[in-house]
C-alpha cells in the first residue's frame, strides 16, 4: 500500500468504526487518525510542521465546522501538499459535487457508505 498516513473526520462515530474497520481489513499497518470535529484535525494538521497524511476522508455535514468551512482553511494553506482529500456524505446533490470539484486538494466525491472496493483504489493509488 502507498499511503501511510490516513486522517478519518466525520462527526458520526459509527461511520469512523466502520471506515477504520475496512482499512485494517485491507492493510493492517495503516492506523488512520480519527476526529470527530474538522476544527481538532485542522488543528492536528497545522501541528504537524509539513508532514501531511497521504489521504484524508472528509465529511461534508458536520456541526460547528463543516467540510466546505474545513476545505477553505486547508486547502488555502496545503495547496502544494500532495494531500488527496476525498468527500464523503450521504448527499448526492450534484450541486455539492460540483462544489467538492471546485476546491484543488478534492481528488474525488464518494457518497457513503465507501466500499470496501472503492478503498482499496484509493489507499493504492
Amino acid at each position: 500500500m502507498s499511503y501511510k498516513k490516513v486522517i478519518l473526520i466525520d462527526d458520526d462515530y459509527a461511520t469512523n468504526y466502520y471506515h477504520q474497520f475496512l482499512i485494517n481489513k485491507i492493510d493492517s499497518q495503516i492506523k488512520p487518525i480519527i476526529f470527530d470535529k474538522a476544527s481538532e484535525a485542522l488543528e492536528f494538521l497545522d501541528e504537524l510542521n509539513g508532514e501531511v497524511p497521504e489521504l484524508i476522508l472528509l465529511d461534508i455535514n458536520m456541526p460547528v465546522m463543516n467540510g466546505w468551512d474545513f476545505l477553505n482553511q486547508f486547502c488555502a494553506k496545503k495547496k502544494d501538499s500532495g494531500v488527496q482529500v476525498y468527500m464523503l456524505s450521504t448527499s448526492s446533490e450534484e450541486s455539492d459535487k460540483e462544489k467538492a470539484a471546485s476546491f484543488a486538494c478534492v481528488k474525488g466525491y464518494i457518497e457513503k457508505p465507501i466500499s470496501l472496493e472503492k478503498l482499496k483504489e484509493l489507499l493504492s493509488s
